[in-house]
């Protein structure tokens, strides 16, 4: 089965209190749950009233909890989606793309919530922040974090927002409830602004390289810098916050950007739009949401090589065999990935490959389909 193929392929996984859910390569925890989901629905508790999962479980929280009331999955990730999206008749929820800070304002009587704290401070506190702006006055929130990632020094920033106790803990994961607490406190959807390659740039906390441009994708733009692109159709596989469909949108190309993350699409849209570039920018499972005939000239990527903090190679191995399909003959793939890291070996489906950078502990592969 090739990569792709793979990549694509969905499984069942039992919920610890009956039920079960769908999940996929690609969606944390895969094969199975996660341990904070599992931990979180261990000391959750059953309630009334609207309830919010922004757990990023593929819709497990709501589907492993008894609620009483209407219940919205916020999914940022769209493979995670697609996968909630197929329950939803069993579940009794509605399924949409977002983090937890694209919520209605005062719309939830209840969150549950874990965090990702792996991608850093700033994200966590925007998370808790959004889940105080969604929550109704009294609302209640619960979260987990484990030990390792911070949840002490995370359980005191929520005391901003909301009246917190633990009600559990388990293999260095911290339960925490909090009650939203002074209303008074106005809170919108955080930015970043920053500057990368001489334009101001903004980007949603947590998207990857938010604030800053990360030295693999220097190098990518640096080696790209004569590319004929007037006129060529370009796909940004994986875009983040938007840098290289900025780049190649700003030389003439029409830019196509895709990425599985909520957060990056919003912050890759918002910086193609304000720069006047001609592209369009879509919510995507790999290439899911491009039409399987759909092909380009040239195909941008910095493939990610971790889900949460694990590693997993199978999926950059996706990520070349999606953009060999969706290249035309004689299309060419620029890669850029860290020095240490075998692709050279997943790119044998290509006519002809070579290294043309190497710096900075990083290095530019070119291939011709």
């Amino acid at each position: 089965m090739s990569a792709l193929k793979s990549h694509y392929e969905e499984i069942k996984v039992p919920l610890p209190k009956g039920g079960q859910l769908i999940t996929k390569p690609g969606i944390r925890g895969y094969p199975g749950l996660t341990p904070g989901l599992n931990v979180l629905l261990e000391y959750a508790s059953a309630g009334k009233g609207s309830l919010i999962d922004a757990s990023g479980s593929a819709s497990g929280y709501a589907m492993g909890i008894n609620w009483d009331g209407p219940v919205i999955v916020l999914e940022p990730s769209r493979a995670a989606g697609i996968c909630a999206a197929q329950m939803q008749r069993e579940g009794q929820y509605k399924v949409f793309a977002g983090a937890v800070w694209d919520a209605v304002p005062q719309s939830a009587d209840a969150i549950a919530l874990i965090p990702q704290a792996d991608r850093g401070t700033a994200r966590v506190e925007a998370e808790l922040a959004g889940a105080y702006r969604a929550l109704r006055k009294t609302g209640r929130l619960v979260f987990t974090i484990h030990k390792k990632s911070g949840a002490k020094r995370y359980e005191k920033l929520a005391k901003r927002w909301f009246d917190t106790r633990l009600i559990g803990k388990r293999s260095g994961w911290r339960v925490v409830e909090g009650v939203r607490c002074d209303s008074s406190l106005q809170i919108s959807p955080p930015w970043l602004d920053f500057e990368a390659i001489g334009h101001p740039m903004q980007a949603r906390p947590g998207v990857f390289s938010a604030g800053k441009i990360d030295s693999g994708t220097r190098l990518l733009v640096d080696s790209i810098q004569d590319l004929p692109l007037q006129g060529r159709q370009v796909l940004d596989l994986g875009c983040g916050y938007g840098l290289l469909s900025v780049f190649a949108g700003l030389r003439g190309a029409h830019v196509t950007a895709l990425d599985d993350d909520w957060p990056s699409v919003d912050s890759a849209r918002q910086n193609l739009e304000r720069l006047s570039v001609n592209s369009r920018v879509l919510h995507s499972d790999l290439t899911s949401d491009l039409d399987p005939q759909e092909r380009f000239d040239i195909v941008l990527v910095n493939p990610p090589f971790h889900v949460g903090k694990t590693v997993k190679m199978d999926l950059p191995a996706a990520f070349i065999n999606a953009a060999y399909a969706h290249l035309r003959d004689g299309g060419v793939l620029f890669l850029v990935a860290n020095r240490e890291l075998a692709y050279e070996r997943l790119l044998g489906v290509f006519a002809e490959t070579k290294k043309i950078a190497d710096s900075r502990g990083f290095k530019v592969l070119w291939a011709q389909k």
